[in-house]
């Protein structure tokens, strides 16, 4: 793979990076923000941004100081005009503005995400594949010919070195030989995704549509915004400021959201926000030959930590977070809810055999079976994988069938001998069923 670099670039830039200063939420945390130049607002509009106060200040002062009063009324009519259309919806900026930079993010995004490391694919080689390729390959390269781009080939190579290294048996087996191709593909996939990213674009009429909509609206507002003599009682003109602060305040708002379009829309510039793609290149080629060269088969010692004896032990906390230790583990939000006895009444028609209720509860009287209304079950002490059929033992008071800690309480009135006795014939007869059919098919 080529190096991207610029031949008029004299040093690369870095991805301008603000993490730790936003770590934590404080006054003011995002104003200090505010001040930077690299990477910011500022020096990616302020070009446009004083163009656009030049232009204005010139209509101003050509209508102020140049026009004659019968000139000075046909400009004020086409000004009352034209900011009849600014301050409507007739130009839907912010619609089409907010969609177009949201689709360009997500590109963005996606463009990073498909970046291919081969951090996963040098685990699974450990040792057996380099990442330069020979002048010999480099020859083989080249006399390939293809209308489309080449950077398959030599993924195409290492598939079938791969296959070959199994045959030989350098490869231990067939699952290993598994977990390389499969790497390799989402390797290859990654590659693939990238090449389309810059193949196929954002269509270009979007982009036209969302440049046109931004400087139409901002064209309109360097005549429809000017301050009109209040002597002549238009209306919201009674205030002659000279300086459109809210109409600047606008243009910096959405200049700068399609500046941000223009910034993303391709992050593989030179731009302070782009990536920095020699730096994943170099980082890439040093991390796999020093796992696969460096590493291989070049292990630590294992030794037994100092916790080996300890069957509890706690991890160490500096000072400031030594309380955290101290609060309890977070075991659900119901966790300690507790029920009353009304809570536990249902309606339950039977017309059919016996059924059960499982209800999850982390605190019942201990008497809960004698005090249990016919039609009504309870789960005592449970949990919600243990919500299952009762049937185990029963007692004859109260048809309670025991887990350990966990208790089923079954309630049809008392318990019907006939009921229990038909359902262990139901059993018998299911259980010899099967042990028949296996018996037939070892047969």
């Amino acid at each position: 793979m080529g190096r991207l670099l610029s031949p008029h670039r004299s040093k690369p830039n870095m991805t301008v990076s603000y993490s730790l200063e936003v770590a934590n939420a404080r006054f003011g945390g995002f104003s200090k923000l505010l001040f930077r130049w690299r990477g910011s607002i500022y020096r990616l509009l302020y070009k446009e941004f004083l163009l656009f106060c030049g232009i204005y200040a010139f209509f101003s002062m050509f209508y102020r100081f140049l026009l004659t009063p019968t000139q000075q009324e046909l400009f004020e009519r086409i000004a009352l005009y034209c900011d009849q259309f600014t301050n409507t919806s007739f130009i839907p900026v912010s619609f089409v503005l907010g969609f177009y930079v949201t689709l360009a993010f997500n590109r963005w995004w996606g463009q990073y995400t498909s970046f291919p490391l081969p951090d996963n694919l040098m685990m699974a080689v450990s040792g057996n594949v380099h990442g330069f390729m020979t002048s010999h390959e480099l020859k083989k390269f080249q006399s390939l010919h293809s209308d489309f781009n080449k950077y398959w080939i030599p993924l195409t190579w290492f598939a079938n070195l791969a296959s070959k290294a199994r045959k030989e048996g350098r490869i231990r087996d067939d699952v290993a030989l598994r977990l390389l191709m499969d790497e390799l593909n989402n390797y290859r996939a990654k590659c693939s995704l990238l090449f389309h990213y810059d193949w196929i674009s954002i269509p270009l009429v979007y982009t036209q549509v969302v440049t046109v909509a931004v400087y139409s609206f901002f064209g309109f507002c360097l005549i429809g915004r000017q301050f009109l003599n209040p002597e002549k009682g238009y209306k919201d003109h009674t205030v002659d400021m000279y300086v459109p602060v809210f109409t600047l305040l606008q243009f910096f708002f959405y200049s700068g959201w399609l500046k941000v379009g223009e910034l993303i829309i391709n992050p593989f510039g030179e731009d302070d926000d782009d990536f920095e793609t020699n730096q994943l290149i170099d980082r890439n080629i040093q991390v796999s030959m020093l796992a696969v060269d460096d590493m291989y088969q070049n292990l630590p010692l294992a030794v037994k930590d100092k916790h080996w004896l300890q069957g509890n032990f706690s991890i160490p906390y500096t000072i400031s977070t030594a309380a955290e230790s101290l609060k309890p583990a977070f075991k659900g939000s119901t966790y300690n809810m507790t029920m009353s006895a009304e809570d536990f009444k249902m309606d339950q028609h039977v017309d059919g055999p016996l059924t059960t209720q499982h209800i999850p509860l982390r605190s019942y009287p201990s008497d809960a079976a004698e005090n249990l209304p016919e039609g009504q079950g309870v789960l005592w002490r449970g949990s919600l994988p243990l919500l299952n059929d009762c049937s185990s033992s029963t007692d004859e008071e109260g048809c309670i069938h025991a887990y350990g800690n966990d208790v089923c309480v079954l309630s049809l009135g008392k318990c019907d001998d006939e009921v229990w006795s038909q359902r262990e014939q139901e059993e018998t007869m299911t259980q010899a069923a099967g042990e028949n059919m296996s018996s037939q098919q070892a047969g």
